[in-house]
């Protein structure tokens, strides 16, 4: 494992649509799981829950599932079904408001599964490249 040289942060960006609670959850848990094998690596998470209209305990679960997480999460529910693109969009705009400011952000769908050193190579390659 190289060592990197200084702290990176890295946004990641999860847009929720009726999304499989269990499923999402078993993705957060990997997540974690990367991150955690990344030791110079901040972490943070924005879900922009993108069922608008749906019942209001799916949202309260969501909300459940965000606190058990121990995961770095900020929720947010659209206002309305905005559509992936806005949604990530409006994730975008909130996490770029964070500080530390994001070395890089990563649009990850509700149910994809990283592996446990996903997180660890991305941020290798991403010190190895030159163009940024």
């Amino acid at each position: 494992m190289l060592k990197i040289d200084s702290l990176k942060t890295i946004d990641v960006l999860v847009v929720t649509f009726y999304s499989d609670l269990e499923i999402l959850n078993k993705v957060l848990q990997r997540l974690s799981e990367s991150a955690k094998a990344c030791s110079d690596l901040l972490c943070r998470v924005t879900i922009v829950d993108n069922s608008y209209g749906r019942d209001q305990a799916y949202f309260d679960s969501l909300q459940s599932l965000v606190k058990s997480s121990d995961l770095d999460i900020d929720l947010q529910k659209a206002p309305a079904n905005l559509g992936f693109g806005r949604a990530n969009n409006v994730a975008f705009e909130l996490c770029s408001k964070k500080t530390p400011s994001s070395d890089a952000i990563l649009v990850l769908n509700p149910d994809a599964f990283l592996s446990v050193n996903a997180l660890q190579q991305a941020v290798e390659i991403f010190d190895r490249s030159e163009e940024r």
